[in-house]
This record gives C-alpha cells, sequence and structure tokens, in this order.
C-alpha cells in the first residue's frame, strides 16, 4: 500500500511513486464514472494518510452541505465549479461504498 507518511523503500506493494507528506491530486478522467475513479486509487492509497489531506476534508465539509441541499449557502454566492462537482460525485460514491460495506458486513452471520 502506498503510504504517503512512509519512505517509499518501506511501503509495500508496487505503488511507490508517492513521496512523504506530498500533496496528491489523482484526476479522474472525463470518460469514467465516480465508481470507476475509486476503483483505480483506492488500491493504492493509504486510507489514513489520505483522509487527512486538506482538499479531503475541505469536499467532506461541503458534501455535509450539498447533502441538506445547502451547498449554495455554503459557497457564498461562489459559482459552483466543474471541479467541485467531480469531488462531490468522487465522496458520494466512496461514502456509497462504505455503506455497502457495512450493510453486507452487518448482513453476514457470525460464526
Amino acid at each position: 500500500m502506498g503510504c504517503g507518511w512512509m519512505p517509499a523503500g518501506e511501503r509495500t506493494g508496487t505503488f511507490k511513486a508517492i513521496p512523504a507528506g506530498a500533496k496528491y491530486r489523482p484526476t479522474k478522467r472525463r470518460d469514467e464514472t465516480a465508481e470507476d475513479y475509486l476503483a483505480r486509487w483506492d488500491r493504492y492509497l493509504c486510507p489514513g494518510w489520505l483522509i487527512r489531506l486538506p482538499e479531503v476534508i475541505e469536499v467532506a465539509r461541503i458534501y455535509l452541505w450539498w447533502d441538506k441541499g445547502q451547498l449554495a449557502l455554503a459557497l457564498d454566492g461562489e459559482p459552483v465549479t466543474e471541479r467541485l462537482r467531480d469531488l462531490i460525485e468522487i465522496f458520494h460514491a466512496t461514502v456509497g461504498a462504505v455503506q455497502r460495506d457495512q450493510m453486507e458486513s452487518a448482513a453476514k452471520p457470525v460464526r
């Protein structure tokens, strides 16, 4: 797994391109869905490092407003950019994936 806090030589797996402490901004391709985007990146990034990125924290806060239908209020009249729409879609897909995983785990019988 590619952990942004670990030196490249100590990381496990094959993905070693993220330098320690780097600001990492993977881009979503125009022709891919948010779920495809997540599938492409989630196998490489350490979740503990990823969720502490300022960009992730910012979109999580904006997502709360969007989820309640109050995005315009949160943006103080600023326009919604294409990048912000993409980030909200990606974050929403991630929230859905976590919820599905939790439901599937809860449905499995305990042995």
